[in-house]
């Protein structure tokens, strides 16, 4: 699971040491997302109407799209997707469909 990277403390105004803390933690994202030539941001989220409705705005003014795992999961096969989620590979998130 990623974390926090040297922007994330530095856009909170964090002091230095915690720069360099999360710089060295989160460098590890960035050079993953320097791979596929983007960029890595850690958002913190909390129950806040506010801050729900900023990471709102970013999401549809950059057109943010999860990234879905191909498999196919009904009602029926829920075990199946947490097994896929415990012990495989995935794709980006896994859907489970409510209805036909």
């Amino acid at each position: 699971m990623a974390g926090p990277n040297k922007h994330f403390a530095i856009t909170h105004q964090l002091p230095a040491w915690k720069r360099l803390l999360f710089g060295l933690v989160g460098k590890k994202w960035d050079k993953i997302a320097g791979k596929s030539q983007v960029d890595y941001r850690f958002i913190f989220v909390r129950s806040d109407g506010q801050q729900l409705k900023k990471v709102t705005e970013l999401v549809e003014k950059h057109h943010i799209t999860p990234a879905i795992d191909p498999h196919d999961f009904d009602l029926d096969h829920v075990q199946d997707a947490l097994e896929l989620v415990a012990n495989g590979k995935l794709a980006g998130k896994v859907v489970i469909r409510l209805t036909d």
